[in-house]
């Protein structure tokens, strides 16, 4: 009889306990565990190779035999151009317009200051969500995913901080050079009539270029017509000035 009393009180202490526990709610959180909030992870796009530091000579022909239309269009394009050179990963562009005249390599031909554009950081690489594992314990599991989730939107928070900073740059950047570029769209030097010195830009191209680091390169707009030796130095062509410079005419 003694045993059977006792048998009888292990099987309601253990009912007990099992009561207990069914109250706990096991397969939802543990005490003070509750669902994680997690931030929404902010996403750019971006070139995946970054741009070097640009360097640009452009010179665009302000002579009796370039059409004023085409000098007024070629303004334009490389307005619009300085404008889609703006985005992340990228390390800046400086550019130098000059007119085209009788004697272009005079500083009175450049606009100042030049046109510049900041270099602009890549994005980072987006965090990677902690790992999870399949559940193996009623006790721990919700506490761990709660923790897991924590780290995960810790990391996510963090990376966000990182791309608002980015964008706060491009749109500084984009602010500056949207307002700047009207210096080149209205830019109105008058006629030359006297000559064409397109030796003069290519002169000045090489000194601007000379021992700067980044791609260089230079944006004639002419119809190529020299006309005048006043810029022309003796052998320039054969000391490669403009050795690994990439060079477009434009001529609308």
């Amino acid at each position: 009889m003694k045993t059977s009393k006792a048998l009888l009180c292990i099987f309601a202490s253990a009912l007990t306990l099992l009561l207990a526990l069914g109250a706990c709610d096991l397969g939802q959180t543990i005490g003070n565990n509750k669902p994680v909030p997690m931030p929404t992870l902010a996403v750019r796009t971006q070139s995946p190779i970054t741009r070097p530091a640009i360097l640009v000579q452009y010179c665009a022909d302000s002579t009796g035999s370039y059409p004023r239309n085409d000098f007024v269009g070629a303004n334009r394009l490389m307005a619009t151009t300085l404008k889609n050179a703006v985005t992340a990963n990228q390390g800046g562009v400086t550019l130098y317009a000059t007119a085209i005249t009788h004697n272009t390599f005079d500083p009175g031909n450049t606009l100042k200051p030049a046109f510049s554009i900041p270099a602009i950081p890549a994005y980072g690489v987006p965090p990677t969500p902690w790992p999870t594992h399949a559940p193996e314990d009623p006790i721990t599991d919700n506490a761990t995913a709660t923790a897991v989730a924590i780290q995960t939107g810790k990391g996510i928070t963090t990376y966000n901080a990182t791309v608002t900073a980015t964008d706060q740059q491009f749109e500084q950047a984009q602010s500056m050079i949207n307002s700047d570029v009207g210096r080149l769209t209205s830019w109105n030097p008058r006629v030359d009539t006297a000559g064409t010195s397109v030796l003069g830009c290519l002169q000045l191209a090489a000194q601007r270029f000379e021992g700067q680091l980044g791609q260089k390169m230079l944006y004639i707009a002419s119809d190529m017509k020299n006309n005048t030796q006043v810029d022309a130095t003796k052998n320039f062509a054969q000391e490669h000035k403009l050795a690994g410079v990439i060079v477009h005419v434009i001529y609308f």
